[in-house]
């Protein structure tokens, strides 16, 4: 009998041991996925933040682009308007390189 009672104690212990380290498998990958998931979130707020700063700086190009285009439509404008009159020309094409100059100083503010 005590035999009996031996190999059903053994059996027991056998059994309880199997749950623990099944706990512990399950524990240990839960804290795997958290970890993986943290780093996925870090790479995700980064990303965020470089297109961010990438949408703001696409914004500032595009609108020293259109100052650009400004001046030379500006430009344009002064030689079919003053072409055969250099003095004019001279001062209408000063005036547009001030207001692009003041454009683009503008668009560094924002």
């Amino acid at each position: 009998m005590p035999q009996i009672y031996s190999a059903i104690l053994a059996i027991l212990l056998f059994f309880s041991v199997l749950p623990s380290q099944a706990e512990t498998d399950i524990t240990e990958k839960k804290s795997d996925q958290q970890q993986q998931l943290q780093s996925i979130l870090r790479e995700l707020d980064q990303a965020t933040k470089q297109r961010q700063q990438q949408n703001v700086r696409l914004e500032t190009l595009s609108r020293q682009l259109e100052c650009n285009w400004t001046l030379i439509r500006a430009y344009e404008t002064c030689g079919q308007l003053h072409g055969n009159n250099p003095d004019k020309h001279l001062k209408c094409s000063t005036e547009a390189k001030q207001n692009a100059t003041q454009c683009l100083e503008n668009n560094e503010e924002k």
